[in-house]
């Protein structure tokens, strides 16, 4: 039982550490620190044009610049990439059981075929932008102003 909780808890630690996307949006877009003011925005292209990918990515980089304390952002590295998203509809509450006597319905199988098409994985690999950035405090050459592209408080 304590078992149970430790992994519940470190898993739920986990999801409220990463920046996850669900699988059934529009606008797939992921994102992870590289450095102290580098970053990496990845725009998944499944139903949209390079121009929009473009501008997605754009937005986000504008996002994460702004957040960190930083006023301009340039691209460092700008490539086409694929990216395998993973589970349909991730995370859901078949994944992670909310109270005992769901968790129980889930071990015993009562709901399994429910459960198994709730986790049902996606190995395809969707085409992408991945743009580095390095987030700026003054504008340099090439650079982009955060609040340019996304609305600043």
């Amino acid at each position: 039982m304590l078992k149970k909780i430790i992994v519940i808890i470190s898993v739920l630690t986990l999801i409220g550490c990463s920046t996850g996307y669900p699988r059934k949006s529009i606008n797939k877009v992921i994102d992870y620190k590289t450095g102290e003011d580098t970053f990496v925005v990845i725009v998944v292209k499944e139903k949209m044009d390079q121009e929009q990918a473009m501008k997605e990515a754009k937005q986000r980089a504008a996002a994460i610049t702004y957040k960190n304390g930083y006023k301009y952002f340039k691209i460092i590295n700008k490539e086409e990439s694929q990216v395998m998203i993973g589970k349909d509809g991730w995370p859901s509450s078949y994944d992670f059981p909310q109270n005992l006597y769901q968790e129980e319905i889930v071990d015993k199988g009562y709901n399994r075929d429910r459960f198994i098409e709730g986790s049902k994985e996606d190995y395809n690999l969707y085409p992408a932008i991945k743009f580095e950035i390095k987030s700026l405090r003054k504008a340099e050459k090439g650079s982009f102003y955060a609040c340019d592209i996304i609305k600043c408080k």
